[in-house]
C-alpha cells in the first residue's frame, strides 16, 4: 500500500498526470447525423428585397388563376385536406422555369434546400407528384416572353391546354399591354407554330422566327405554301 502525501492522497487516489491522460483515448465531440434539429428560421429574411422571386410572387398574384381554384374538391365548408394555394405552384415553375429547370423531382430536391424555392413555398410542403400536375388537375401550361439580352420577363400566361399552339399572338398583346411597345421579332419554340396564329403576330408589324418540327413521315423540309403570308415565310426557320 502506497503512502500518503501531505494532503492524505495516496498514488491510487490522486488525479492522472498529463503524461498519464495522453495514453488514454482521446474525448471528442462526434458527429451524430441522426439526430433531428429544430433550427428556428425567418422564412422571409432569407431573401433580399430585390431579389426576383419576390417580384414573380407579385406577378403571378396579379394572374387570374380561378379556373385553377375552381377545380379544387375541398372546400372550407367542408371537411377534406386543404389543397396548396395555385399561386405557390405557379410561382414555382416560373421561377424554375427562368432558372432551367424542367424536372418536378429536381424542383421538389430544391424546394427543400434552396432559400429562395423555400421562401417561395412559405412552409407549404410539396412533392414531385404534385409538382407534376400542379395537385389537382387538369396540369396547366406556363407561357414565359423575355427579352434575349436582358432576361427581364415580360410577358406571363398560364392555362391549362395541353399545346403552346394559338399562344403566340396573346404572348404578344400581352407585351404590348405591359410595356407599351410592340416587338419587332418574336423567337419561339417549334411547339408555338400556328398558321393563324402567325398571321395575325404578322398583322401587327412582329416577325415571328419559329422552327417548323420535323415531319417523320417526308424526309424533305416543309415549305411555305404560295399562299402564305411573307413574314410567316420568311418566318418558318430560325
Amino acid at each position: 500500500m502506497s503512502e500518503a502525501n501531505l494532503f492524505g492522497e495516496t498514488a491510487e487516489s490522486r488525479p492522472a498526470t498529463a503524461r498519464e491522460r495522453k495514453q488514454g483515448p482521446a474525448k471528442l465531440l462526434r458527429a451524430a447525423r441522426n439526430q433531428v434539429l429544430l433550427t428556428p428560421t425567418d422564412l422571409d429574411g432569407l431573401l433580399p428585397e430585390d431579389h426576383i422571386a419576390r417580384g414573380m410572387w407579385e406577378l403571378v398574384g396579379k394572374l387570374d388563376l380561378s379556373r385553377f381554384l375552381a377545380a379544387i374538391a375541398s372546400r372550407e365548408a367542408d371537411s377534406g385536406r386543404p389543397s396548396i394555394d395555385p399561386r405557390i405552384l405557379v410561382t414555382l415553375w416560373l421561377f424554375a422555369t427562368s432558372e432551367g429547370v424542367s424536372s418536378a423531382r429536381e424542383l421538389a430536391r430544391l424546394c427543400q434546400r434552396h432559400d429562395a424555392y423555400r421562401w417561395i413555398c412559405g412552409g407549404v410542403p410539396v412533392c414531385p407528384h404534385t409538382l407534376s400536375d400542379g395537385g389537382f388537375r387538369p396540369a396547366w401550361n406556363i407561357q414565359i416572353a423575355s427579352d434575349t439580352r436582358s432576361r427581364i420577363i415580360s410577358a406571363v400566361g398560364v392555362d391549362n391546354r395541353g399545346s403552346d399552339r394559338g399562344n403566340l399572338d396573346a404572348i404578344v398583346t400581352q407585351i404590348q399591354a405591359r410595356t407599351g411597345r410592340t416587338p419587332e421579332e418574336i423567337l419561339a419554340d417549334g411547339g408555338y407554330v400556328d398558321h393563324e396564329d402567325m398571321v395575325a403576330v404578322a398583322n401587327k408589324g412582329v416577325k415571328s422566327y419559329i422552327p417548323l418540327n420535323a415531319n417523320k413521315k417526308s424526309v424533305a423540309p416543309p415549305v411555305p405554301r404560295p399562299g402564305d403570308h411573307p413574314p410567316s415565310r420568311s418566318g418558318g426557320s430560325a
